[in-house]
């Protein structure tokens, strides 16, 4: 079974992109940190979020010497896109600890009012082509 590893999702968060002569920032900052400290509360280490540009903003995550990476982009005014891989390099069993963390992560944008209509999808699918139904789970 293949883990949904994306999501598309619209939130509440306003975009902070900035648009100004001599001076750029795709938005995504805001919901990026909103995003750290949920994983902070799940009791992951997370490094200052950075600037992917057209990518949108990044994160690395660390928990019990795993590594994930999580990205954050903004498809228009209200919808968004996220990407999470399992970075470690570890060949034990590893599915389990991903999937606890997307289940986790799953959760609490569910819970906090500010994300809705949560969509996972398989990295391989087009977040702009491709919308299934919003009751899609991380797993099939």
């Amino acid at each position: 079974m293949t883990l949904k590893t994306c999501a598309v999702f619209k939130s509440d968060i306003p975009s902070d992109q900035i648009d100004e002569e001599g001076f750029e920032q795709f938005g995504g900052l805001n919901l990026v940190e909103a995003l750290s400290a949920m994983l902070v509360r799940r009791g992951y280490r997370v490094e200052p979020p950075w600037d992917g540009g057209l990518d949108g903003w990044m994160l690395n995550i660390r928990k019990d010497g795993r590594r994930y990476w999580l990205q954050v982009s903004e498809m228009d005014a209200v919808q968004r896109y996220l990407v999470c891989f399992d970075m470690s390099w570890v060949w034990l069993p590893r599915r389990a600890r991903y999937e606890a963390f997307l289940q986790g992560l799953d959760e609490d944008l569910r819970k906090d009012g500010r994300f809705h209509e949560i969509v996972w999808l398989l990295k391989e699918q087009d977040p702009y082509e491709l919308f299934p139904p919003a009751s899609a789970t991380v797993t099939p």
